[in-house]
């Protein structure tokens, strides 16, 4: 069968973006793990492992786009090639990925609200580090081992996923897969617009505290202030990326429930933007790391300039010593 552009592009374009998002999760593994004490020390580093190696399994699943889905429908999904037990795998990986990178994102809110409003200290999050872990990988298990014996995973268009067997069938009728996948959709989206809802929540939380700190003169020393600013900034990024991550996701969904139908622009923009995460992640874990170097570059280049200036004066002050001397022995 002749496939069209569009469908040949949304069975590669999630693998490209999948590919991008994985390095960037691998990165952040490889650095928290050959970092004896980012790995043992710090809450915020076990967080970032935590979601990366989740978001490196969601990553995965992009990479392998339809290759899983059955090839029975090959004539209907560009590159399927796999079987129900390989389409029910990646749906299985999909939902623990997907789920579980999105709460650890919330986890990872409320450890910078819990530091920059409330002043946790290290210890503190350790003594409750354990909540930070547990919910994520619970919460994505739970969700993602009941489509097992209810069969929900299948094709669900460039992933398998929560959808219903054989394709537009009658959920409750003609479906022999599939029959609660409508049902737990909404849990799903559920799960993930609460999730987005308490971020953006933590986020404004962490605004007006930042604010009433900037115009505190007693409260915190400048440097505190400073810190706070720093942590609330790289926090805003990382819910940045959890935005644009689930935006088109979240449009996609929303379309499709209202008309009943796919927009296949959203749908395509999904397919770039959603397996992206761990690249975002990469970019913004790694930026305290290059401003840092940015500023002692800039640091070197002006005492580097400064030693210039101060050799140009030393030179011509010896110039015009020495232009004395000759005139005085003259």
């Amino acid at each position: 069968m002749e496939f069209s552009l569009y469908s040949k592009a949304l069975a590669i374009v999630p693998k490209c973006s999948g590919l991008l998002s994985f390095i960037g999760s691998i990165s952040i593994i490889q650095d928290v793990i050959k970092d004896k004490e980012k790995r043992s020390a710090s809450v915020f580093h076990r967080i970032m492992l935590g979601l990366s190696l989740f978001d490196a399994m969601a990553s995965v699943v992009n990479i392998l786009s339809t290759w899983p889905t059955p090839a029975n429908l090959s004539e209907s999904v560009f590159l399927a090639s796999g079987t129900t037990v390989t389409c029910t795998l990646q749906g299985f990986f999909n939902e623990l990925g997907n789920i579980t990178t999105i709460i650890y994102t919330t986890s990872l809110c409320l450890r910078y609200l819990l530091f920059v409003k409330y002043g946790w200290k290290e210890r503190d999050f350790q003594k409750h580090e354990l909540m930070f872990h547990v919910l994520p990988i619970a919460t994505g298990l739970a969700m993602a081992i009941v489509g097992l014996p209810l069969q929900l995973y299948n094709n669900a268009g460039y992933l398998c996923w929560y959808a219903p067997a054989p394709k537009n069938c009658e959920e409750f009728g003609t479906c022999s897969r599939g029959r609660l996948m409508s049902s737990f959709r909404w849990i799903h989206y559920g799960i993930v617009w609460s999730a987005i809802v308490l971020v953006t929540l933590g986020m404004i939380l962490l605004y007006t505290t930042v604010r009433k700190q900037e115009v505190s003169t007693t409260t915190l020393g400048t440097n505190q202030r400073k810190m706070s600013k720093a942590v609330a900034a790289q926090a805003a990024w990382y819910i940045f990326a959890l935005y644009i991550t689930w935006l088109f996701t979240t449009i996609t969904r929303v379309y499709s429930t209202v008309y009943e139908k796919t927009n296949k622009t959203s749908l395509m923009l999904m397919a770039l933007f959603f397996p992206l995460q761990g690249f975002w992640n990469a970019f913004i874990y790694y930026r305290p790391q290059l401003i840092r170097n940015r500023n002692r570059e800039g640091v070197r280049t002006q005492q580097n300039s400064n030693t210039k200036v101060s050799l140009r004066n030393i030179n011509a002050q010896s110039s015009i010593k020495i232009s004395k001397i000759a005139v005085n022995q003259k």
